[in-house]
């Protein structure tokens, strides 16, 4: 696998992406309003992001993920004493207090023990440790680099990512996390896709990775409608084009596709991405290509959020879109034929 990376493609950017423009389609005003907010990270947008770097960059998953120690109470640090005779701990040996808690106000009772990532020194050189555990996850997160993680949600991101890369043919250049630019029904773009395969005979395919929550076909059709997929797909395809590496490549003989990777319940608690203690679905990943129709509708749903996008700001004009319970085409093949009942 060969691996361009995303270097020059900068998150921070205001140029439009596909995230930025794809909630055009559903209310321009709301997706103006949303491109102006900071991006709130979630566990589920955490764990995407994982996935993603265990299929497409795995040499950079155990730098970007780490396992930390765990945060516990340190030995030591217990007062031993009885009122009227004073108190004293053996983490602070040689000092004595009057009262418990005197000794507790200077106790400093949490912290972590691992020869890989030592505490630091008290300030006065004492005993290592911190008074309240918040202090102790805070210097924990200083000195550990990359996202907190748990050892058994770390392993499964492995497993699945190994899973993933076998389902891409392997007597072809792939490249992956690749970022690009161009113009897009006359306005600046930009975008990162995922892997874009370069098939024999000077044809290209573009792949983009998707984790869900269910993989059976109505969930996957569902959430593709919700995420816009196929304009994002032909999003990537589009700019692909316009990069000089692959400006001869005809738009017929470029493939869309998706991987599909069912993902576990994640939470974050205390700071760590951990598996959730509910049941897990059962580990599935699929490659599923766009047919004929499908790469079409995708290509019209691209040109039409770009020129949606292009003429609002070139308007100033944001309409609030109302409504909302139009039956969509693919509501109605839901029930196609489906009998009438002449009384309920």
């Amino acid at each position: 696998m060969v691996t361009l990376g995303s270097a020059g493609y900068d998150h921070g950017d205001t140029t439009p992406s596909w995230s930025t423009i794809r909630g055009v389609l559903d209310c321009p005003a709301q997706a103006r309003w949303a491109s102006e907010q900071p991006r709130e990270e979630t566990a589920a947008m955490a764990l995407g992001s994982m996935l993603h770097c265990a299929t497409l960059e795995p040499g950079l998953l155990r730098q970007r993920y780490a396992t930390p120690p765990e945060v516990v109470r340190l030995p030591g640090w217990e007062p031993i004493g009885r009122r009227g005779e004073g108190y004293c701990m053996a983490a602070l040996p040689g000092r004595h207090w009057p009262r418990k808690e005197d000794a507790l106000a200077d106790a400093r009772p949490w912290g972590w023990r691992s020869p890989e990532v030592p505490m630091p020194p008290a300030p006065d050189g004492s005993a290592p440790g911190f008074s309240r555990e918040a202090d102790a996850r805070a210097a924990l997160g200083a000195l550990v680099s990359g996202t907190w993680t748990s050892p058994e949600l770390l392993s499964l991101a492995e497993r699945v990512g190994d899973e993933v890369r076998a389902l891409l043919p392997g007597d072809t250049a792939i490249l992956t996390e690749v970022g690009m630019r161009g113009r897009l029904e006359g306005i600046a773009a930009r975008g990162c896709a995922d892997v874009i395969i370069e098939r024999a005979g000077g044809r290209l395919s573009v792949v983009d990775v998707k984790t869900v929550a269910q993989v059976d076909a109505r969930s996957v059709a569902r959430s593709a409608h919700a995420g816009r997929w196929h304009g994002q797909l032909a999003t990537y395809a589009m700019l692909a084009r316009q990069q000089e590496r692959w400006r001869h490549v005809a738009v017929a003989d470029v493939r869309l596709g998706v991987l599909i990777v069912q993902a576990p319940a994640v939470s974050d608690g205390g700071g760590v991405l951990r598996l959730a203690p509910r049941g897990q679905p059962r580990p599935h990943a699929r490659l599923v290509w766009l047919d004929a129709e499908a790469t079409a509708y995708a290509y019209a749903q691209a040109r039409h959020a770009w020129r949606l996008w292009r003429d609002c700001v070139a308007s100033g004009r944001w309409p609030d879109h109302a409504g909302g319970l139009e039956v969509a085409g693919w509501q109605e093949r839901d029930v196609a034929g489906v009998e009438e009942v002449e009384a309920w």
